[in-house]
């Protein structure tokens, strides 16, 4: 055989390689987005959704008529309801350990501040962080667990072994228009845990009120 012949059939080795590579990755991707859809499609839905949504949190009137027998809210209660749906700024119907009663529903509900500290107060919450380990590890509300969102989608188990004790779960980042406490919400659900809490204040609201923090990278001891 000639050098020339044998580089020529080199060179068609190569080329078959390379083709037979691109059919594996071609067909990799059409099962996985094959996968993903048959999750999607499922009840509850699996998977990724195709486009990253933020579905807007429950208003107090939606989150009545989804209770059966529930009375509709006054005309005079209406008007400041978008900033606290459920009214749980501290005109919420409480349960024996002073915090707010929340109904059972199957969307992440929004939260207030003062809310959130009757949670904390009463240890009647598992509060969870859903910013990144490092923002996390320079302070975090005292007592929460971190759960960044980007590690759920890549890890849905940890979603699923979260243990909340039966409590609810209550969600937050930094605030001022971080959106991953919503997302890491409704994933939360998606995986089955009920009465989850979007504190949208975050942890920005939690740390300018002097309430308790830890630092490092565990739940920790307060640093106040």
């Amino acid at each position: 055989m000639s050098q020339e012949t044998g580089k020529g059939a080199a060179r068609r080795d190569a080329e078959d390689l390379g083709r037979a590579v691109a059919i594996l990755v071609a067909v990799g991707i059409a099962l996985g987005l094959g996968f993903n859809a048959l999750g999607r499609a499922g009840t509850p839905p699996r998977g990724l959704p195709w486009i990253a949504e933020v579905k807007p949190l429950l208003t107090l009137e939606e989150l009545r008529g989804r209770i059966p027998g529930a009375a509709p809210a006054p005309p005079a209660a209406r008007a400041p309801v978008s900033d606290d749906p459920l009214a749980l700024s501290g005109g919420a119907v409480e349960s024996g350990a002073g915090v707010p009663e929340i109904p059972d529903v199957d969307r992440p509900v929004k939260i207030q501040l003062p809310a959130v500290k009757k949670f904390f107060d009463a240890g009647a919450a598992l509060f969870v962080d859903a910013r990144e380990a490092a923002d996390y590890a320079a302070g975090h509300v005292r007592g929460a667990v971190n759960l960044p969102f980007d590690e759920s989608v890549t890890d849905p188990e940890r979603l699923e072994k979260l243990a909340s004790g039966g409590k609810p779960i209550i969600v937050y980042c930094g605030g001022g228009g971080c959106e991953v406490s919503i997302q890491l919400a409704g994933a939360l659900m998606q995986a089955g845990h009920r009465k989850v809490l979007v504190d949208e204040g975050g942890f920005g609201e939690w740390e300018a009120a002097k309430y308790p923090i830890a630092k490092g990278d565990e739940p920790g001891e307060a640093t106040r």
